[in-house]
């Protein structure tokens, strides 16, 4: 997707049309970087469960893979008439996740980041999920303003 919105005129299309274009990404516990933890073994070892052996290259700490969607996201550019926010959110209990800050790269594009205590993977978003709700409506607010 973000290939396909660099690579048309974006700005130029959304001037013609007289449109502003807003888009929030908010990322729980997100692989951003990749991980270290022993999950990916386990991956690796039950591809039978459908996880095909490219997904897999994907999951290791500071993969190609990685390296590429990162550099794609800080290529965004943010107009007048085109915003890209982005939030992430991390727990420093995460198992799956490791390290934690993974999930917290820097973008360069004023993101937010959150960590949080106490969680675990699969525990984080209802943690979180309150906050994420409320960001949203207050985010949607302002741009009913402008």
């Amino acid at each position: 997707l973000l290939q396909e919105l660099r690579q048309m005129d974006l700005e130029k299309k959304l001037e013609e049309k007289g449109l502003r274009l807003a888009i929030k990404v908010e990322s729980v516990a997100g692989l951003l970087e990749g991980t270290s933890s022993f999950f990916l073994r386990v991956f690796r070892r039950f591809q039978w469960l459908g996880i095909s052996p490219e997904v897999c290259k994907e999951f290791p700490y500071q993969s190609e893979c990685s390296h590429q969607l990162l550099a794609s996201v800080r290529k965004i550019q943010n107009t007048a008439r085109q915003h890209f926010s982005f939030h992430m959110y991390a727990s420093s209990e995460d198992s799956v996740v490791c390290p934690y800050g993974s999930s917290l790269p820097y973008l360069g594009l004023g993101e937010t980041r959150c960590v949080v205590h106490r969680e675990g993977h699969c525990s984080l978003l209802r943690r979180v999920w309150p906050m994420i709700l409320n960001s949203n409506q207050q985010w949607l607010d302002s741009l009913k303003c402008s």
